[in-house]
């Protein structure tokens, strides 16, 4: 980690904005950052991240909570979830195209005595 700038703190409590820094994180005017605290490190820090980034960030809380409560805990469990996925699509998938197979086409039409494609 490096410094890419500095800015004093007015006694209104702004900031400006580093150029380097709002070049890095692609801010412009009118634009808005938001300010994360990273709980996880020690002592805690304050990260100041563009729209997306925080969309992003909060988006991977909000799975990490809901891997939680379905007992995804470790990369291992990650895997064995993902693997399930992956045959119940893959068996989806299967029964989908079986089910195209014994059905008509959405596209033919009937013409009373059979059907006209």
């Amino acid at each position: 980690m490096h410094i890419e700038g500095f800015a004093r703190v007015s006694n209104r409590g702004q900031v400006t904005i580093p150029i380097a820094v709002r070049k890095i994180l692609g801010i412009s005017t009118p634009s808005h950052v938001y300010f994360l605290r990273d709980d996880d490190s020690e002592p805690a820090r304050i990260m100041m991240v563009s729209p997306s980034a925080a969309a992003l960030f909060m988006a991977q809380r909000r799975f990490e909570m809901i891997a939680r409560r379905a007992g995804v805990h470790t990369p291992h469990h990650v895997n064995v979830l993902i693997r399930e996925l992956r045959k119940y699509n893959r068996g989806a998938a299967r029964n989908a195209s079986a089910a195209e197979v014994e059905s008509p086409a959405d596209n033919e039409i009937s013409d009373g005595d059979g059907l006209l494609a």
